[in-house]
């Protein structure tokens, strides 16, 4: 029994410190990236390139939950998607946090005139870490499944904090079928 009680008063501890490192990183956050995809199209061996704007936000609760919403639009077929879900943050130390995230999708494309839309489902798993006091850095993988098409991708991102709540972001996205590139603003609040 006594081991036991260790055991559980070394697990609260170690709960209680990770719910104090997880106050290092900020999930109150809103992000406005513009950026470019390149998709391979299966049936050519041409590419498709596309411009896009992407906002996001998210908010935290508690000091492992936080709330996620994302819009983005594109200037092929008039494409547009939104996200709405939830994710958590586990610290692994005061440095770096181990994230997970889970989304419902809904896209539209208009092609020809004739608009098309879809729900689906995106997730995420990923290490957020901070190198130096301003600067951070991600890398993880992700799915998504809209339209009947599923992929999976490594995602990878940097944070140059500009000052205690604003960062340049960099961000990318590399699969099978598409990478991407994007670039923008995050301000935490």
């Amino acid at each position: 029994m006594n081991n036991v009680l260790k055991t559980s008063l070394i697990i609260l501890a170690n709960f209680i410190c990770a719910a104090t490192y997880a106050a290092t990183f900020s999930y109150d956050q809103i992000q406005l990236v513009v950026g470019q995809t390149i998709t391979e199209t299966s049936f050519s061996s041409q590419a498709t390139d596309s411009k896009f704007a992407r906002g996001s936000a998210s908010l935290g609760i508690g000091d492992v939950l936080f709330l996620a919403a994302d819009g983005l639009a594109n200037n092929v077929n008039s494409g547009r998607s939104y996200a709405f879900g939830f994710g958590v943050h586990l610290p692994v130390n005061n440095q770096a946090d181990v994230v997970a995230a889970i989304n419902i999708v809904n896209a539209s494309i208009n092609s020809t005139g004739h608009t098309e839309s879809d729900a689906g489902i995106s997730s995420s798993a990923s290490l957020r870490l901070r190198v130096v006091p301003k600067f951070e850095l991600t890398g993880g993988i992700a799915y998504v499944s809209v339209f009947n098409n599923k992929t999976t991708g490594i995602i990878y991102g940097a944070n140059l904090y500009l000052t205690d709540s604003a960062s340049l972001v960099f961000q990318g996205n590399q699969s099978d079928k598409s990478q991407s590139y994007a670039a923008g603003l995050r301000i935490n609040y």
